[in-house]
């Protein structure tokens, strides 16, 4: 007597046996090159750069990349460089060429910060239309080192020097805090600001380390309960939320990390970020 579902498990088996076979072969030159190192291109001041210093990059809508340079901002489409500059005569170039951020937003605009104000692109004219902080504010440095996106659409700006400012897209208005205007704000040198998706203003300084500002219903800001004394006082260079918004913390100190859960930071103790 024949053991028929015997012989259908051995069928099975063996067209099971032929499929991985095929899937392994088909398989194989991907995993090939996912252990390859890639390509690595350079590009430099002799490929139409226009400065070796890149203090940050982006990519629009169109693909393009952008690099905000010491001496220029610079559009790549794959070929060639398009760099922008300050033109004396031409009230809408680049307000400045010393590049310290830009900035894409949700909405596809780009923002490009400068020492004499934000810079915002409008790409079908391929121009800048200028906001310049001092214009709404006596004493206020036009310095500009760090832009991002509030919850609200609006924009974030670190005016180093002078505190750190609100802007509203929409009225073209700045709204300014220091040390005069927000309680417990220790620092008017601030380099850079985040607000997270928790609600909280992160503000990283020149020399004082990092300071926390909760937001309430009608945005008001008031200092936050989390302690960050544990954290060394020190040039914070950047900030970042990942995406299980926890808070990464790069400074002249070394790399932290602040866990959501915990509400606590922790220091990567790597040779590698534990002098710079």
């Amino acid at each position: 007597m024949i053991n028929r579902k015997w012989t259908t498990n051995k069928t099975d088996a063996y067209r099971c046996c032929i499929a991985m076979c095929m899937y392994l072969v088909c398989l194989a030159p991907c995993l090939t090159y996912g252990q390859s190192l890639g390509r690595v291109t350079r590009f430099s001041i002799q490929n139409g750069l226009s400065f070796g210093v890149v203090n940050s990059i982006t990519q629009d809508e169109k693909g393009f990349m952008w690099f905000a340079t010491s001496d220029g901002l610079n559009r790549f489409d794959g070929h060639r460089f398009r760099v922008f500059k300050n033109n004396p005569e031409d009230k809408k170039s680049l307000s400045g060429n010393y590049v310290k951020s830009i900035f894409k937003d949700r909405e596809g605009t780009i923002w490009v910060s400068s020492r004499n104000g934000l810079n915002e692109f409008v790409a079908a004219r391929e121009q800048f239309r200028h906001h310049i902080p001092s214009l709404q504010k006596h004493g206020v440095s036009d310095d500009v080192s760090d832009i991002s996106q509030a919850k609200n659409g609006d924009l974030w700006i670190a005016l180093n020097g002078s505190g750190f400012a609100g802007f509203d897209k929409r009225s073209g208005k700045f709204h300014f805090h220091d040390r005069k205007t927000l309680p417990g704000l220790m620092s008017n040198s601030i380099l850079n600001v985040l607000e997270d998706s928790r609600g909280l203003v992160w503000l990283g300084t020149r020399d004082t380390g990092i300071e926390v500002f909760e937001i309430d219903g009608s945005r008001k800001l008031r200092k936050s309960g989390i302690d960050f004394s544990s954290l060394p006082k020190g040039r914070i260079n950047h900030i970042y939320e990942d995406r299980f918004h926890d808070v990464w913390i790069a400074s002249s100190k070394g790399l932290f990390l602040f866990k959501r859960q915990t509400r606590k930071f922790y220091s990567l103790h790597a040779k590698t970020f534990h002098d710079s």
